[in-house]
């Protein structure tokens, strides 16, 4: 049984941990620069410190558990050099055998990937989402359940997809662009933009300003 180390320890890091039980992985516990919940257990395990405690286990495998693309980003920027990435996907989710997964990568249960689907590194795929054919979803980006992007979509780098939005066939969304849940996208999304509703319009350009990447700084 491998080890596994989970960066964040959150929400998400509480869904991370319940999948990866799942699929049998041993968890040390979890790495988070928060220092409230330093030396605290969640879920049972122990919160093992900061980021700097990552080099006393070089044998274990990692994998980032944060909603934010950026803070995505940042946390494995600052992970040392040679860091093993655990891909972690549900057994209830489909996925052709066309279809190329990225390290770091985390699926989720019941989702559906279908054919020729290139999906980055570090990307996270939260429940209940579907991929057509030949999308493309650039590293560090996550949808949110019940998301579809549909034949042919293009996911930039960094993106954020909202809960329960539609991507059209052959739509371009950039890099570090946000679409808001319950959105239709049917026009191409320039990078760096905010955009919202049904159909999407745009919100505002710049880069979204969450509860956590207020509190972690602009290095996230």
């Amino acid at each position: 049984m491998r080890d596994l180390i989970i960066l964040g320890a959150g929400g998400l890091g509480q869904e991370v941990a319940m999948l990866a039980e799942e699929l049998d992985w041993n968890i040390l516990g979890f790495i988070d620069d928060y220092p409230e919940i330093s030396e605290k257990e969640i879920l049972g395990y122990p919160v093992l410190g900061d980021y700097s405690v990552a080099k006393d286990y070089e044998n274990a495998y990692f994998v980032v558990a944060f909603g934010d693309p950026f803070i995505r980003r940042a946390t494995i920027e600052k992970m040392p050099k040679g860091t093993k990435w655990a891909t972690l996907i549900s057994s209830l989710a489909r996925i052709h055998k066309s279809s190329t997964v990225g390290e770091g990568t985390v699926i989720h249960d019941f989702c559906l990937i279908t054919t020729n689907v290139s999906l980055g590194n570090h990307v996270y795929i939260n429940v209940h989402s579907a991929i057509g054919h030949a999308v493309e979803v650039g590293d560090y980006s996550i949808t949110l359940p019940f998301s579809l992007l549909s034949g042919g979509a293009i996911i930039g780098h960094t993106t954020m997809i909202g809960a329960q939005s539609f991507i059209r066939g052959d739509v371009v969304v950039g890099n570090e662009a946000t679409v808001g849940a319950n959105s239709c996208v049917v026009n191409n999304v320039e990078e760096f933009s905010v955009v919202v509703g049904s159909p999407a319009r745009l919100l505002r350009k710049g880069r979204p300003q969450t509860k956590l990447t207020e509190t972690r700084g602009n290095d996230a």
